[in-house]
């Protein structure tokens, strides 16, 4: 006869229970003390794993009135440092369809695209990045009364279905 646990049921091993590796539990058990133990920690499956993250890169490219392939030359630029590895174009479009590049990636493209070498700005989209660098350094009352202008400026339009 195995082992045999308040923890054991039919499933999966479960770490956060400790119990032993050739028991198994379902993905969700009840434990002693009344909580859910759930299927052991997902995110340590995938650790290495980039979280999937919204880039702005087609629209950076667009604002910037420059074509994918432009963005390949001047990241391929013959006077690179050495160090730095050449782009292949297939690469270039796996971005544009929603790859997040890598942070050291990330930066070399943000120096092409004249964005101060801060890969950050290609996580916010350029009509909102110039509100950011706008909004730099001023004082709350001074961000208040802009807020205020802008609003009496630009009321929102009430549609049909709102009321």
């Amino acid at each position: 006869m195995l082992y045999s646990s308040p923890y054991q049921t039919s499933g999966i091993y479960c770490n956060f229970c400790k119990v032993f590796p050739w028991h198994f539990l379902p993905t969700i058990t009840f434990r002693p003390n009344g909580k859910i133990c759930h299927m052991p920690n997902v995110t340590r499956i995938h650790k290495d794993k980039q979280p999937i993250r919204r880039h702005y890169i087609a629209e950076w490219l667009e604002a910037r009135d420059m074509s994918p392939m432009e963005l390949l030359a001047k990241l391929n630029d013959p006077e690179r440092p050495m160090d730095l590895a050449e782009v292949d174009k297939s690469q270039v479009y796996r971005w544009l369809k929603g790859q997040l590049p890598h942070p050291a990636m990330q930066a070399r493209i943000a120096g092409a695209l004249d964005l101060e070498d801060d890969p950050s700005r290609l996580l916010r989209s350029p009509d909102i990045d110039w509100m950011t660098h706008f909004f730099e350094g001023r004082s709350r009352e001074e961000v208040e009364r802009i807020r205020a202008t802008l609003e009496a400026a630009f009321p929102k339009q009430k549609d049909g279905t709102s009321g």
